[in-house]
């Protein structure tokens, strides 16, 4: 599977506990705006499980979709100001060793 694939599956896993957590998303509801809106129960379980993800898949596509997502949680929930190494980033997409 792609990278995409993954990240589709991901963000149906982040609705899912978004429902059950905090938020009623509506259909078409941007990722960046269902995770700002997460209460904190909800931030703690999509954090799990985006390490999880990356603890335990052995797929570099599903790898680098968690860490994408990660990167987009994070700037939702602590603002734009939040950057990331440029080596960490790179590395998580192009580190296929």
């Amino acid at each position: 599977m792609t990278i995409v694939h993954h990240l589709i599956g991901l963000q149906a896993r982040i609705e899912g506990i978004a429902a059950t957590t905090s938020v009623r998303c509506q259909a078409g509801v941007h990722l960046d705006e269902m995770l700002a809106a997460l209460n904190l129960t909800g931030r703690r379980r999509v954090a799990m499980l985006l390490e999880l993800v990356k603890a335990f898949s052995n797929d570099h596509d599903e790898q680098a979709a968690a860490d994408h997502i990660r990167m987009r949680a994070a700037r939702a929930w602590y603002g734009s100001s939040v950057s990331f190494s440029r080596d960490i980033v790179e590395g998580s997409l192009t580190d296929r060793s």
